[in-house]
């Protein structure tokens, strides 16, 4: 067995679904867009440039069957493809317009996103003729990634309980979707939310799913005696692995005080060309009401204060990403190697995520996760591995038997933020 600690970064990809084949754009088609070039494109660029290049990098992917359906209708790529040549026009507009010495800044910001919507446009038409579930298939296929699947439509299972044809409808139809999308069942299950009661254990099992994840609380709760914490996974009364999120990875990243939204060398998510130009330079970019839609064109950084109006430096916020990557493993290293000493086992350390925070909301998310694995390939004493690998070299009789406590990644940790006394009418 394999003493090394590991490392297992679980993203979550979802999109809500949207078609309108009648050409009206609505707000959710924009959404997805969005994710497109600025989450799932440069996630692919990522592992075509390290597996070019020999550095080893292991990661879970939860495809959500509503995710799957978009990435492979023609009508909505079609969509995106003259969504991108809007952007390229509207760059090549922005740079006949930006002249002068004092705004060359700028203007090399327009350059670089006018590049990266060409990359977008490209890297989607050339590689992998357009079939982006091919290209996370070809990856899974090396190794390099495990896919997950999750309920069909988000719902958030545990209060769906007393109806067990809701719960077994949403299940066999991630199946079905994910068998038809990669030509094989799924090992784990992602529960919308995090979602999870006692309840769910017999259906997981019942459809073959070898683990599931649940919120750090879930296994750390006072009265689970019997849990090593979120550091080990358990095994249910019906059989099924739960693993429990890294609390401090997920606090580090996500919580109020993280660097992503806080750094002000940032790209500034909200301040977009779009919002900010005169209505007669925006060309397309409007909904059909009227109201204006981001370009993907962000010139501001984020800045110590809202009104500051420094300019985006990408190289520094990229530099900046890259120091956060590895403080980031440095703690979880350190975390994983306190963990070992307390316990039986090999720890693991489970850095479960919304994936749009890579890149959508998050522009430097890309570098931090390509520099993640850069810079792990050069350590020792822990690897990025699995889930599923990671249950594999584990010996069998390791496991205790444990009933996780219900919870979510939600609000407090519960279901207050889809139940309250506002709305259990």
């Amino acid at each position: 067995m394999d003493r090394t600690r590991g490392i297992s970064l679980t993203l979550s990809l979802h999109a809500p679904f949207v078609r309108r084949p009648r050409g009206d754009q609505v707000r959710e088609e924009r959404w997805f867009f969005e994710s497109l070039s600025e989450t799932y494109l440069p996630l692919l660029e990522i592992f075509e440039r390290l597996d070019t290049e020999h550095i080893p990098f292991k990661l879970a992917l939860s495809l959500y069957p509503t995710l799957c359906n978009l990435l492979r209708d023609e009508h909505l790529l079609e969509a995106y493809l003259k969504y991108t040549d809007k952007q390229i026009e509207f760059g090549i507009r922005q740079l006949n317009k930006i002249d002068g010495a004092e705004r060359q800044e700028q203007r090399r910001l327009a350059m670089e996103f006018y590049n990266q919507a060409m990359d977008k446009r490209i890297f989607l038409t050339e590689r992998f003729d357009g079939n982006l579930l091919r290209a996370f298939d070809y990856y899974q296929r090396r190794g390099r990634i495990e896919l997950l699947t999750t309920a069909a439509t988000h719902a958030f299972l545990p209060f769906y309980a007393g109806y067990p044809e809701a719960i077994q409808a949403q299940i066999e139809t991630a199946i079905a979707s994910h068998r038809a999308a990669f030509g094989r069942n799924p090992y784990g299950f992602w529960l919308p939310e995090m979602g999870w009661s006692a309840e769910l254990d017999r259906y997981l099992r019942s459809y073959n799913f070898s683990y599931t994840i649940v919120d750090t609380h879930g296994l750390a709760a006072p009265d689970i005696a019997e849990s090593r914490g979120s550091f080990y996974p358990v095994r249910t009364p019906a059989g099924v692995y739960v693993f429990a999120r890294d609390f401090y990875a997920h606090r580090e990243l996500e919580g109020d005080q993280a660097p992503w939204h806080m750094d002000p060398l940032y790209r500034n998510y909200q301040r977009d060309a779009g919002y900010e130009l005169p209505a007669e330079a925006l060309g397309a970019f409007f909904m059909p009401n009227g109201a204006r839609t981001q370009t993907g064109y962000k010139y501001l950084a984020t800045g110590d204060k809202p009104e500051d109006l420094r300019l985006y430096d990408p190289e520094k916020a990229k530099a900046r990403a890259r120091e956060f990557a590895a403080a980031f493993l440095d703690a979880r290293i350190s975390r994983l190697k306190a963990a070992g000493e307390y316990m039986d086992g090999i720890p693991i350390s489970l850095c479960a995520f919304d994936g749009d925070i890579f890149g959508r909301f998050w522009h430097e998310g890309p570098a931090f996760i390509e520099a993640l694995f850069r810079d792990g390939a050069r350590r020792d004493g822990f690897q990025f591995i699995t889930p599923a690998e990671y249950l594999y070299r584990q010996d069998a009789g390791s496991f205790q038997t444990v009933m996780p406590e219900f919870s979510s990644w939600g609000f407090n940790g519960y279901g207050e933020t889809w139940l309250d006394a506002s709305n259990d009418w």
